[in-house]
């Protein structure tokens, strides 16, 4: 079983705005105050450490320490991530997750169940929900940022880029980004992930068909239904933060506390132990 994780292997940035600016509505201040979203730049090692940042960030931010902010991050191994409702043994082959030694997470918000790995670009955004009518409702939200990184990747691609199932974007009627939220009393937390380049077929080996699939699916397998976009990840990445209004990020040392929190006890984000 995996040891604590280690604050040590954190480095961040942080954006601390006055609590009155959280009072603003957020689809109105990233076009009229361009200083609005900043950037976290975190670099963790541990897939599990990723997903409980975002719960940490999350918390900042509804607790009214935090602003709107974005982050990228990619994994260097296999995981599995299930949405926080998902089963199991309904959305992976155990076997070959035990045999092949692939580690098993929960994470924070609803939706399916996705691998990662290389050649997957990650990303999360926390935003403040106080004031915002874009933000009002988990159907609003997802129209609002999915319509933004639809008109985002549609610069860099010459077919249409599709927004179906309500948070998942298409490329030729293939999957290449599957997104989720998880919203809290003052904040939320959108996150998702991007295909680039990344290794289909092994979607094949170590997840079962979805228990629940949206109707543009038609039960077409993981290798049918999905694609890479074949960009870069620094290509996508420029092209999400131009269109979030990303004006820089702030020096770690303002919120190296957070790192403190990654181990504690408390967290929705959690590593399931297979065969236990």
């Amino acid at each position: 079983m995996p040891g604590p994780i280690s604050p040590s292997s954190c480095t961040i940035g942080f954006f601390s705005i006055r609590r009155t600016d959280l009072r603003g509505e957020v689809s109105d201040s990233f076009e009229e105050n361009p200083d609005s979203l900043k950037q976290v730049e975190c670099r963790l090692t541990d897939s599990l450490a990723q997903l409980r940042f975002d719960e940490c960030l999350l918390g900042a931010c509804d607790s009214l320490e935090l602003g709107p902010t974005i982050r990228f991050w990619q994994a260097s191994e296999l995981g599995v991530v299930l949405g926080y409702s998902n089963v199991p043994e309904a959305e992976i082959r155990v076997d070959r997750c035990l045999a092949d030694g692939v580690r098993v997470f929960r994470r924070a918000s609803g939706g399916g169940t996705v691998l990662l790995g290389p050649g997957c670009l990650n990303y999360s955004l926390i935003l403040p929900m106080s004031g915002s009518a874009a933000l009002a409702s988990v159907k609003k939200t997802n129209e609002y940022v999915m319509n933004r990184h639809r008109d985002a990747i549609a610069k860099l691609v010459s077919d249409p880029i599709g927004v179906r199932g309500f948070t998942d974007l298409t490329l030729g009627g293939k999957k290449f980004s599957g997104n989720a939220q998880r919203r809290r009393r003052q904040a939320l937390l959108f996150h998702g992930t991007f295909l680039l380049d990344f290794s289909l077929p092994l979607m094949e080996r170590y997840l079962l068909m979805p228990s629940r699939q949206p109707d543009y699916r038609q039960d077409r397998t993981h290798s049918d239904f999905t694609t890479n976009l074949g960009r870069s990840s620094a290509v996508v990445r420029r092209a999400l933060e131009e269109r979030w209004g990303v004006a820089g990020s702030v020096p770690s040392r303002e919120v190296e506390h957070l790192a403190d929190r990654l181990d504690e006890a408390g967290y929705r984000s959690r590593e399931i132990i297979l065969g236990v």
